[in-house]
């Protein structure tokens, strides 16, 4: 299931209205020893620590983050979830949404998390909060539309598709992704007609 395109896009900067221009992140990785407390009072376990990006304030500190370092952030949650490391990214979205990001991305990333973990209830809710800030999002617009497919609703769905198509770049994934849908709800319409 095609999630969000390699690469993705650039998280947009609300306060300058501007795409942020984002160095690309070495993921930092370390193996720590780890106490999970249990029921039967905790056992020793290996567990991955990822380190964030220089510069970017861990949630929970009390400093606030510029908008480079949000961005920032935006874009390592991205490349945690591009390697499959979803509950990594889940925890950097959450994160960014809890702050009340005014920006769609976070919103439409986490909605993919979810979608990706089998969660369609809170993508579902994810991706219209992020069509709420920004009813342009192609990523939040046609996987609302293909959850509503997976739930019968397809007349929403279909509407979602159509304007995705309408409204979107040609050479766009997403667009491309509508169609499909579409083309696969068309199809699933003729037969039940028989």
């Amino acid at each position: 299931m095609l999630y969000f395109p390699k690469g993705g896009r650039p998280f947009r900067n609300r306060t300058s209205q501007t795409d942020v221009a984002v160095p690309v992140i070495d993921e930092v990785v370390t193996e720590v020893d780890a106490v999970a407390p249990t029921a039967a009072g905790g056992k020793r376990r290996k567990t991955k620590e990822t380190a964030l990006p220089e510069g970017v304030v861990p949630s929970g500190s009390g400093r606030t983050s510029s908008a480079d370092q949000v961005s920032d952030l935006a874009v390592f949650g991205h490349q945690l979830f591009e390697q499959g490391r979803v509950e990594e990214a889940r925890v950097i979205f959450e994160g960014l949404v809890s702050t009340g990001a005014h920006d769609a991305f976070p919103h439409t990333m986490l909605g993919t998390i979810y979608l990706a973990m089998g969660d369609q209830e809170r993508a579902l809710a994810l991706f219209q909060a992020a069509l709420e800030l920004d009813p342009s999002d192609m990523a939040a617009r046609v996987y609302r539309g293909e959850i509503r497919l997976s739930k019968g609703k397809m007349k929403l769905a279909t509407e979602d598709l159509k304007r995705a198509v309408a409204k979107g770049d040609p050479s766009d994934p997403f667009v491309h992704r509508a169609q499909r849908l579409l083309q696969l709800s068309k199809a699933q319409e003729k037969r039940s007609r028989r």
